[in-house]
């Protein structure tokens, strides 16, 4: 019997208020897909492509039911009947080489270019898509920052197949940051994606495989850390063994270093975090982003009721399922618009475009930030 207790914490279920659009629905269509012969129609796929891949129902599970592997064999087991949309395949075939979105930096650096390409996809209908490739901003990294003079140790930064064309400032930041604090820091050029697309859309294989690359890329260099600042990445690579300890850059500044407020200038304005689900219910890590924020004096940390809730993003969910990622987000924009924050610091990059995406449809003036880079710009 599935007694139903993750269901008031699953956003789609929040969302649309239908059964199958609940964890324990889901588990009943996955049941009925595992079945030899069984032809299923759209709305099945459709109940199934929604779902976030959160795992808040997991966190709370009494029955510790592994619901994200269960749904991730069904989307593997769907594929035959149910192919990804084609620019999901796109992206999942290009991020398979390494550092492979390289390739699109001149292109989308290019605002003409990406100023006709975002109006055809509104031609589209692909809205959420446009938004995403607006917040591009292509930079190439060196491959080692030395700290300088006697440096404490030296570490690699992940960047993510993303993370170089949309969230470049999280990762100079933290180089800034590393640097500043001692630490020497590598970026291979060769490092591959995480594999959390691929595993999240049924291809399992793949993301095996990715993940084994990049234990290569990383088991040559001479470090004592790997350190992420997308938490959504590094949430896969914390499931596999790598050769050094692998620590998002909150946790690793606060027990590594000897960071203090005496580092930072005061700064007057009002906060809110995000903490995203993959710290949450992956990472198993909370109130880390709040402990970093905290080190700059003068800031005032606000609170969202609806804090605990997914806000949509999902990896390629955003792309695929545009429609429900809006409607998940709009449970935190209304809440925004009575609080009014100066920044939302969110430690996930997808969860960062979203908001972007969607404070700047709601007209809303908020700057979304790693919580890196608030402390990289209050830094004496």
């Amino acid at each position: 019997m599935l007694c139903g207790m993750c269901l008031p914490y699953c956003p789609t279920y929040r969302v649309y208020q239908n059964e199958a659009e609940s964890p324990r629905g889901r588990i009943v269509l996955m049941q009925a897909l595992s079945k030899t012969g069984f032809q299923a129609d759209q709305r099945l796929f459709s109940h199934l492509d929604h779902c976030v891949g959160c795992r808040a129902c997991e966190t709370m599970c009494p029955s510790r039911v592994p619901f994200s592997r269960l749904i991730n064999s069904a989307r593997q087991l769907s594929r035959q009947q149910h192919p990804l949309p084609a620019q999901i395949n796109q992206l999942l075939k290009t991020v398979l080489k390494p550092d492979g979105l390289n390739r699109y930096q001149g292109w989308l650096g290019n605002k003409v270019i990406q100023s006709i390409s975002g109006a055809g996809l509104k031609l589209l209908g692909q809205d959420s898509t446009q938004r995403l490739l607006a917040q591009a901003s292509p930079q190439r990294l060196h491959t080692l920052y030395p700290a300088g003079t006697a440096p404490r140790g030296s570490v690699a930064l992940f960047t993510g197949c993303m993370g170089k064309l949309f969230d470049i400032n999280s990762l100079l930041n933290s180089i800034r940051l590393l640097n500043h604090y001692g630490f020497n820091v590598h970026v291979p050029v060769k490092q591959y994606c995480c594999g959390a697309l691929h595993e999240n859309n049924g291809y399992p294989t793949e993301a095996e495989t990715l993940i084994h690359n990049n234990q290569q890329v990383f088991g040559d260099i001479d470090i004592d850390y790997i350190l992420f600042s997308a938490n959504g990445c590094g949430a896969q690579l914390a499931e596999h063994a790598f050769s050094v300890p692998v620590m998002d850059i909150a946790s690793f500044l606060l027990q590594q270093t000897d960071i203090s407020p005496d580092d930072f200038q005061a700064l007057d304005s009002t906060v809110v975090i995000h903490q995203s689900c993959s710290s949450t219910n992956k990472l198993k890590i909370t109130g880390i982003s709040q402990q970093l924020a905290q080190k700059i004096p003068g800031i005032q940390l606000l609170t969202l009721h609806h804090a605990d809730v997914c806000c949509g993003a999902g990896g390629s969910h955003l792309l695929s399922q545009g429609e429900t990622a809006d409607k998940i987000i709009n449970l935190k924009i209304e809440e925004l618009k009575q609080l009014k924050p100066d920044y939302i610091l969110s430690d996930n990059t997808g969860c960062s475009m979203h908001f972007r995406g969607s404070l700047e449809r709601a007209g809303l003036d908020i700057a979304v930030v790693h919580p890196v880079e608030l402390l990289a710009r209050q830094l004496k």
